[in-house]
């Protein structure tokens, strides 16, 4: 497929100038993107289509002895074009991208890897979230993950039987889950403390079954799964058990990060949630039975309609105390998201990825002075090696909905 990408409106947003630009192709299918002045932060918006979420792909899978003998540049090229290959006969392109996710061993090859997607998206590039972990292939450098928006937008609820998950099946389940049209549910990372990896996994998705159960969905539903474990060594125990819960063939994409934290593993769910209910809020903030309701996250969110919109992961600004750092990322968002339509009482769903615990500390601290008490995000915290960017203690990437 060609992709034409132009520039097509100028908007002001709380005075800052904001460019908005859309990647749109031949029959005006169009994916909106917006980047505001205030740190140059990158927004893309759902176009009430399907969406894709991928698997973390590496470099060079399958062959090790390539892998151990590239360099940083060789893998990035290599699992964007992997990427890209996976994608043909989906109806669309990394190029429709709502988000990339970038999983790099060092914050110092940030730029490097920046430069690279930037010449590969033609200077127009999709939201990016950076975080510095271990992998679990050896000598990976970088490896990524993608949620993109499909061309299409048929009614999949109505194909009997249709498979959500990608029939291609790994160790990291599905290369991709499809998310239809209706119903999409984020559950908040999920934590049962145990002595290892392989036992916490096992409790873990058995209390995320509870819950997929009180939702009135099941595991076939889930679309993708993203765990923080510590220690990465230990990922194949990980992926062993959280394979065994679901059906033969219908296993989701999975992505890993290694956190620091002693409890070993958190796992959070994306979730079909079928047909919307007209009956139901556009949007629903809820808590599971036998759970306790928190202020600063939500245990599931359930979005039945509004186009979601995907930022990049946003910093502060360096050299500043961990309570301004945090600050500046809140207003920063504040003033971002109505760009597309939201505000902070549509936030459906963060990721905060914290390397200082004094900056963890006055994130706990100050949530509940940008969120909405009874409306907070479905959340992930990770404690973890770097943020993706060398003296940046904290990075947060947010889903918002534009509820009209």
């Amino acid at each position: 497929m060609n992709f034409v990408v132009r520039t097509t409106f100028h908007t002001l947003l709380t005075g800052f100038l904001t460019l908005s630009l859309h990647a749109q192709n031949a029959d005006s299918n169009v994916v909106p993107y917006a980047r505001s002045v205030v740190g140059l932060m990158p927004l893309a918006m759902s176009d009430g289509r399907n969406l894709i979420h991928t698997r973390q792909f590496y470099p060079f899978e399958g062959n090790a002895e390539k892998r151990r003998n590239a360099d940083l540049s060789t893998q990035t090229r290599n699992v964007l074009e992997f990427t890209q290959q996976r994608l043909r006969g989906t109806r669309t392109s990394l190029h429709l991208a709502l988000r990339v996710n970038v999983y790099l061993t060092r914050d110092a090859d940030r730029a490097s890897v920046q430069g690279q997607l930037e010449r590969f998206f033609n200077n127009l590039t999709p939201p990016l979230t950076f975080v510095t972990t271990k992998l679990p292939e050896p000598d990976a450098k970088i490896a990524m993950d993608a949620i993109i928006q499909t061309l299409d937008a048929p009614d999949l609820y109505k194909i009997p039987e249709y498979r959500f998950q990608s029939p291609k099946q790994g160790r990291f389940g599905g290369e991709m889950g499809l998310l239809p049209i209706g119903s999409r549910i984020f559950v908040s990372g999920q934590a049962v403390r145990a002595e290892n990896v392989r036992e916490a996994t096992r409790k873990t998705m058995a209390q995320l079954g509870e819950t997929l159960k009180w939702l009135k969905v099941e595991w076939k539903d889930v679309i993708h799964v993203k765990s923080f474990l510590n220690p990465m060594e230990k990922s194949e125990d990980a992926l062993q058990e959280i394979r065994s819960f679901f059906p033969s063939n219908s296993v989701p994409p999975i992505s890993l990060v290694e956190w620091q934290y002693r409890n070993p593993i958190e796992i959070e769910l994306v979730v079909a949630g079928g047909h919307d209910d007209p009956k139901r809020p556009a949007i629903e903030y809820l808590t599971p039975e036998g759970m306790k309701a928190s202020p600063v996250y939500c245990r599931v969110v359930r979005v039945n309609r509004g186009k979601l919109i995907y930022t990049s992961g946003i910093y502060g600004a360096p050299g500043k105390t961990a309570e301004a750092e945090v600050r500046d990322i809140f207003q920063e968002l504040k003033k971002s998201v109505p760009v597309f339509g939201s505000d902070m009482k549509h936030l459906v769903k963060a990721t905060y990825y914290v390397s200082d615990d004094g900056v963890s500390k006055a994130l706990n601290n100050l949530r509940p002075d940008y969120y909405a008490p009874k409306r907070p995000p479905a959340a992930s915290k990770a404690k973890v090696t770097g943020t993706g960017l060398a003296g940046q203690k904290i990075a947060i990437d947010m889903i918002a909905v534009a509820p009209r």
